[in-house]
Formats: C-alpha cells, sequence, structure tokens
C-alpha cells in the first residue's frame, strides 16, 4: 500500500472528486473538496492522471458539512454530500462551463446560475434497488461505487418520503419471503431488483419486481400483501429480464396485483407512467424546466414540433397547448403507449406519437419548425444531428444530463449553422454531481 501523500486540491471534477497536482500530474482525490489540503493515498497511477482517496483533511473546506445519510461514501449513488447544498449549485454551473470551453470550444457564451431544487432531500420518484445473497440472507440496498457488491440501505434521504415507506415495507417482506435472490456470478436465483416509483403530486406508487423467472405462486402472493400492506400502492408489476449484465429491466412485463402505472399531475394535465417509461426523477423540476423550454419557443411560429427521446409525452403534452403539431418520438414501446393514452386522457387532439430510434425516424418528419432534443447520457447519436442539419428547424432546444456529450453534440450543431442563444443548468439531482442543462440555439 502507498503511503499517504500531502495534496491541495484547486478545483472538483465531473464526478464529483476534488483536483490537484502532484508534479504537474492531475490526481482526482475521492472525498476531497476545491480548497482543501488533504493526506490522500494514490490507488491508481496513469502516465497523464492519478486517482486517489482521501485520508485526513488538513485544512477543510467552509462548504464542508456532514453527510446526512449514514452510508455515505460507501454506497455509490451520491457523491457530493458533504458539500453544502448552495455549493453544490455553483459547482454544477461550472461544470457546465468547463464543458462548454473544454470540449464545444465555447468560451465566450454566457452560462446562466444554476436553479436550484426546492428539496435538497427527499426529490427522487424512483428508486431502483438490487437484491443479492449473503450467508443465506436476502440483502437490499444499493451498489457501492464501481462495484456490484451491494451495501444494505434501509432508507434513502433522497428518495421521497412515500416512497421510502414503500421500499421499507417491500424490504421486509422480500427477505422474509424465502424468495431466492439473483446470482451474477452462477446466473440462477429468481428476485433480481425492485423498483418503487410514486407520483409525487398525487400519492400513488407502483412496485416492479425484477426477476429472473416468470410469475410464481411466492410473488403473486407478495404482491397480494403488499397492495393490503400499503394502500399508496396501487399496482405490482413483474418484469422478466433473463439477460446477464447491467441492464436492469427486461423486455416483457407482467401485472402480479392492482393497476400497471400510476398516475401524476403536473400543470393540470395526467400522465400515467408505467414501470419501464421514461419519467423526469425530481417531479418539482418537471414546471421549472417546461418554462425554460416554452419561454425560449415562445416568440418562434411553431407550425411542428418534435420531441425527440419523448418519454411519456410531458413536454409533447405541455407544449401541444401553443404548438400547432408536436410529434415524439421514442425508442421504448412502453412509453408511447403511456404518452398516446396520456393524450386521450387529457383530452389533446394536436399530438402524434412514433415508437422507433430518433435516428431512424426523424428524417421522415418535413416542415420541422422546431426540435426538443433530449437523449440519453451518451447524447444523440450522429445520424440525429445530421438529419437535423438537413431539416434546418428555426429553433432547437436541447436537454442534457451530461454536460460533456452535451458540448460534444453542440459543436456539430452549431458547425451545421446554429447560434447557442441560451444556457440554463437546472439542478434535477441535488447530493449527487448531476446537472441537467437546457440550451436553446437559433438558426443562423
Amino acid at each position: 500500500m502507498e503511503k499517504a501523500i500531502e495534496i491541495i486540491v484547486d478545483r472538483m471534477a465531473l464526478a464529483g472528486e476534488g483536483v490537484g497536482r502532484i508534479n504537474t500530474i492531475p490526481v482526482f482525490v475521492a472525498g476531497a473538496l476545491s480548497g482543501e489540503r488533504v493526506r490522500a493515498r494514490i490507488t491508481e497511477r496513469k502516465k497523464s492522471y492519478m486517482r486517489g482517496q482521501t485520508m485526513e483533511i488538513l485544512s477543510p473546506s467552509a462548504d464542508r458539512v456532514s453527510p446526512a445519510c449514514p452510508v455515505y461514501g460507501m454506497c455509490g449513488g451520491c457523491n457530493v454530500m458533504h458539500l453544502a447544498y448552495g455549493a453544490q449549485v455553483q459547482y454544477k454551473k461550472q461544470l457546465v462551463c468547463e464543458a462548454m470551453q473544454r470540449i464545444g470550444g465555447f468560451s465566450s457564451i454566457p452560462v446562466n446560475e444554476c436553479i436550484a431544487s426546492p428539496h435538497e432531500f427527499g426529490y427522487r420518484n424512483k428508486i431502483q434497488v438490487p437484491i443479492r445473497e449473503k450467508k443465506r440472507r436476502l440483502v437490499m440496498g444499493f451498489f457501492a461505487q464501481n462495484s456490484h457488491d451491494v451495501v444494505p440501505v434501509a432508507s434513502c434521504p433522497v428518495h421521497c418520503e412515500q416512497g421510502n415507506r414503500v421500499y421499507g415495507v417491500v424490504r421486509d417482506m422480500v427477505t422474509r419471503s424465502g424468495i431466492h435472490a439473483y446470482s451474477e456470478q452462477a446466473h440462477t436465483g429468481v428476485l433480481r431488483h425492485v423498483l418503487v416509483r410514486t407520483a409525487r403530486f398525487t400519492g400513488e406508487s407502483l412496485v416492479c419486481l425484477i426477476s429472473m423467472a416468470p410469475s410464481g405462486q411466492r410473488l403473486e402472493q407478495l404482491a397480494r400483501a403488499l397492495c393490503a400492506k400499503c394502500p399508496g400502492v396501487k399496482g405490482v408489476v413483474l418484469n422478466i429480464n433473463k439477460t446477464r449484465g447491467n441492464v436492469i429491466l427486461g423486455q416483457a412485463t407482467y401485472q402480479l396485483a392492482g393497476q400497471p402505472y400510476v398516475t401524476e399531475e403536473i400543470e393540470g394535465l395526467r400522465f400515467r407512467i408505467t414501470a419501464p417509461s421514461f419519467f423526469q426523477i425530481n417531479s418539482a423540476q418537471i414546471t421549472v424546466m417546461h418554462s425554460i423550454i416554452a419561454g425560449f419557443l415562445k416568440e418562434h411560429a411553431c407550425e411542428t414540433l418534435v420531441d425527440a427521446y419523448c418519454g411519456v409525452g410531458v413536454f409533447s403534452l405541455l407544449l401541444s397547448r401553443t404548438a400547432k403539431q408536436v410529434i415524439g418520438i421514442e425508442s421504448v414501446s412502453e412509453a408511447i403507449r403511456d404518452a398516446r393514452l396520456n393524450a386521450s386522457l387529457n383530452n389533446i387532439n394536436n399530438t402524434e406519437f412514433i415508437q422507433g430510434f430518433v435516428e431512424n425516424e426523424i428524417h421522415k418528419i418535413k416542415d420541422i419548425d422546431a426540435v426538443i432534443l433530449n437523449p440519453p447520457r451518451t447524447g444523440c447519436e450522429g445520424s440525429v444531428l445530421h438529419a437535423l442539419g438537413k431539416a434546418k428547424p428555426g429553433k432547437i432546444v436541447y436537454v442534457s444530463c451530461n454536460p460533456a456529450t452535451l458540448a460534444r453534440d453542440l459543436k456539430i450543431i452549431t458547425d451545421s449553422g446554429y447560434k447557442i442563444m441560451l444556457v440554463q443548468p437546472v439542478d434535477m439531482f441535488p447530493q449527487t454531481a448531476h446537472v441537467e442543462t437546457i440550451v436553446g440555439l437559433t438558426l443562423k
């Protein structure tokens, strides 16, 4: 084991680590904050960088706080809970600024202050919890950082209050059920994960059991008992995933008890959300995001608006009030079913939802006036950006949860004739290093 050495931290990196230098070589130090002097042990050496772990804080930052979670540092979920929330918001703006400059080459484009979340804790409306067997006992919790070792967790401080109550009951029932947990090594067992989704504004919860095997009597009994025990649980579904690897959900989902969805209400519209469908994690910030997007688009005559990666159609339906026609594209079949049902549920008739990959569908749509891009963390496929360059919509709104891929894609979009008019970070994920960013572009 290497001897601990003293490091002065001058900034924070994309994953929440502090960054210092040893003989001009950057050192990424887990657990350290900007401005601190720490004693760290080097855990990894490469030619161009090193990684280390904080062993002792010699000079603490004024922004350092005591984490609110008993397993913080062991669980791999949150990574900046030791940083005061006001400083977290400033740090997230800086992440966006650095990505725009270093990756995108945008040195003179202003970045607005990051909009703080109204809730620092208890904001998440969904958790996905792995289940494993240790010493013949079932363990539920979260994976340790960079590991598939499960850290037992009784409740999560960033998960909403009702969701935590439901999770507590599920955890108690599952661990006493006698159902075997999945083994990654042997690729055997039954239960792999439990997903709890909660509609924050209606109080409805949905539980999804992710299993290697089809429904058995024990799982059906568990589902009925859970609905009886928790009145807020409107349904329990079973998702079958027989594959190896890190993908949590499989292709098939079946109803075990109650209804296979929750209903959420946003700005007077009701949205049905099933277990596999994408929905923003921080429900309270959805209205904020809609306001920013609508504000940017309002001065642009919008006959046809395309909502790429539309999920269950939240922004499609909210923006249908001002656009003549909205076309949503989404690859997940359950999400498209939800989106179409949500349009019907709200008596909205000027939307169309297409199931398919954005890169395969967007070039088929003619006369696009504006596009919303809300891709996964990996960003947009090159073919999507190429299609946009050919379609030349008057405005593009890019919504991203990854500053690095956002800056990469913005470079391509601006090279095809667009100008960045707005860069607005929004904190959707307090206590983590993740930041949502909304960028508005206009055709030159």
